[in-house]
Order: structure tokens, then C-alpha cells, then sequence
């Protein structure tokens, strides 16, 4: 697994103490998404923002003739988020899928 965590991104570039790190990063919850798994899917409501501690998510869409379209690529340590629906409350209109495990 990874050793570069949330909790080192931050210190490594934010300026802040180590209590107020770790008092946001005991606010956050992990959420473990295999190869091949949906992050987020279409139609669902997001709610959050992700940090990539392991592996690589590719962000797409699909058009009404059912063809992908790629959107980005999330590496690790990396936020990623669907701003629109997070802010609007609306429905997602991309994915988010995990396309690459590290194994370390």
C-alpha cells in the first residue's frame, strides 16, 4: 500500500499545524474501491470529496450513443469531486472508476 497518506499530503503542502491535521483528518472516513469498481456512478448524488491514497481513477462520461468520453485521470494524491453536483445537489452526469491498483 501506499505510504504517502492524506495526512502527509497536507503537511507536506499546507502550512498548518499537526494538531489541526489530524483534528480534519479524523473527521475523514476511508472508503476502499477496487480495480474495476465505480467510485461514482451516473445518477447517483455526490456528497464528497475523494483523495486518492492508492491506484488511479478515470473520470468519464457516456453520450447518448453509449460511447465514452474520458474525461481526466485522478493519480494518486489526488482530489477529485463532481463540483456540480456537489454544490447544486444535482445528479451526476460522469463516472468515476478505478482502473489501476498499486501494489507495493
Amino acid at each position: 500500500m501506499n505510504s504517502f497518506n492524506l495526512k502527509s499530503y497536507l503537511s507536506s503542502n499546507i502550512d498548518i499545524e499537526e494538531e489541526e491535521i489530524s483534528a480534519l483528518v479524523e473527521k475523514c472516513t476511508t472508503r476502499t474501491v477496487k480495480k474495476d469498481q465505480y467510485l461514482l456512478q451516473s445518477g447517483e448524488h455526490c456528497k464528497h470529496t475523494f483523495f486518492v491514497e492508492n491506484g488511479l481513477l478515470r473520470q468519464f462520461s457516456i453520450d447518448k450513443k453509449g460511447k465514452e468520453h474520458i474525461l481526466a485521470f485522478a493519480p494518486e494524491n489526488w482530489f477529485v469531486t463532481d463540483r456540480e453536483s456537489l454544490i447544486s445537489i444535482s445528479h451526476l452526469h460522469i463516472i468515476y472508476r478505478k482502473i489501476l491498483s498499486i501494489v507495493g
